[in-house]
């Protein structure tokens, strides 16, 4: 008499083919698109011709690596010139200890085709830096470069930075030890509220989802108190924003909390 489990072992031996036969025909599922598709880079001559423009616009190119990395701010100086903060780390700040390797660029000398004929690198280690204002003839410059907003200045007339002083420091200080500007004039914007995703992309993390840690941190900034020690602080607008890069829907929550937030 065959056993039960002789009987089990001839039955998996049979359906084993099958199955594998019946999965070599089954299509596989297509792969994840990227959250950013991959293009080639092109050259700065090579994008001009894909810009689209109205009728009546042009568009001159006016520098390009390696005069600048990617552009971030800019402002005219009193003179005419050009200031440029640019990143090679942007949107993603150097680790600890890491050195700093974004800049800020004086432009100048712009030929007929709008190409800037002269570029001096003002200053270098900067952190991420996303604000630029010259001051005076152009010899000076208020600049953001993370954890501070500094003030750099040319004193002996070569065009670039040879002293760097801390403008102002991060919000976290008590009042005593702020610039009176701040103490009585308040804030008109404070930095920008992060969005999980983009807190992930950042840190690092398993694919989008969030470690505890992060998804602590991203609750800490969402609360009712980060909300009452902002207004102590004398700030009364900050910027939102969404991390593009995930899609509409992956971004959907982030949108949600951030007009909870508001």
């Amino acid at each position: 008499m065959t056993s039960l489990a002789a009987r089990v072992s001839r039955v998996a031996r049979g359906v084993w083919p099958l199955l594998a036969a019946v999965a070599t025909l089954l299509p596989l599922p297509a792969p994840a698109s990227p959250p950013v598709a991959p293009t080639e880079a092109l050259s700065p001559a090579e994008q001009l011709e894909k810009f689209r423009l109205p009728e009546g616009f042009a568009i001159e190119l006016v520098a390009a690596e390696p005069e600048i990395q990617k552009p971030m701010n800019m402002a005219f100086d009193a003179r005419g010139r050009l200031w440029v903060t640019h990143s090679v780390e942007y949107p993603f700040a150097p680790k600890d200890g890491a050195p700093h390797r974004d800049g800020l660029t004086v432009l100048s000398d712009f030929g007929p085709d709008g190409r800037a004929r002269k570029a001096v690198r003002f200053a270098d280690d900067l952190n991420i830096p996303i604000g630029v204002l010259p001051l005076g003839v152009g010899d000076e410059a208020i600049v953001w470069s993370i954890p501070n907003i500094w003030k750099l200045a040319d004193t002996d007339g070569d065009g670039k930075a040879d002293t760097r002083a801390v403008f102002a420091e991060p919000l976290t200080l008590p009042l005593d030890r702020r610039p009176a500007w701040l103490r009585s004039d308040g804030i008109v914007m404070a930095g920008s509220w992060e969005p999980l995703l983009f807190r992930v992309r950042r840190d690092g993390g398993d694919g989008y989802a969030p470690s505890a840690e992060q998804l602590a941190a991203y609750q800490r900034e969402q609360s009712p108190e980060m909300v009452r020690r902002l207004k102590s602080l004398g700030v009364n607008f900050v910027m939102m924003h969404c991390y593009k890069g995930a899609g509409r829907e992956a971004e959907r929550k982030s949108m949600e909390d951030a007009v909870r937030f508001a």
